[in-house]
């Protein structure tokens, strides 16, 4: 599947998307797998393969509720994409991907830690959370 049909793909038709997702990873196929995980479930993904595109899909996509995150990517690292996130969209919800047991730096506030690799459900679990939809939080 187009990076342009992850864009405008909706999971189930004919129904509308539950919310707009913004999916960041420098790796393309693990931010495919992560758009089509979210649009099975129901939400409208855009990807972005780093940092500054990502701050200018934000930008160009009011209806983004939530950003998915990868922390380690050249450039801006994930941490670092939240915080520049977070200045044009000050009650973004997040998600931050990864793979590694500790963050470098300052650690993010109000963001979901989802652990890499992942499947359908983790993914569900942490969309949940971020979004208010589940109790509980796992803090990263």
């Amino acid at each position: 599947m187009s990076k342009a049909d992850h864009q405008s793909a909706i999971a189930h038709e004919g129904s509308p998307a539950i919310n707009t997702v913004l999916v960041v990873d420098d790796d393309i196929i693990i931010s495919m797998n992560t758009a089509a995980l979210l649009e099975e479930l129901g939400h409208r993904a855009l990807e972005a393969n780093g940092g500054a595109e990502a701050l200018d899909l934000l930008v160009a996509n009011p209806a983004v509720t939530l950003l998915v995150t990868d922390q380690a990517m050249p450039g801006l690292r994930g941490s670092e994409l939240i915080a520049e996130a977070r200045k044009i969209r000050p009650d973004l919800r997040v998600i931050l991907a990864t793979g590694y047991d500790g963050l470098p730096g300052e650690r993010p506030e109000n963001v979901v830690r989802l652990d890499k690799p992942f499947g359908l459900a983790e993914l569900e679990n942490a969309v949940g959370t971020a979004l208010g939809t589940q109790v509980s939080m796992k803090p990263i």
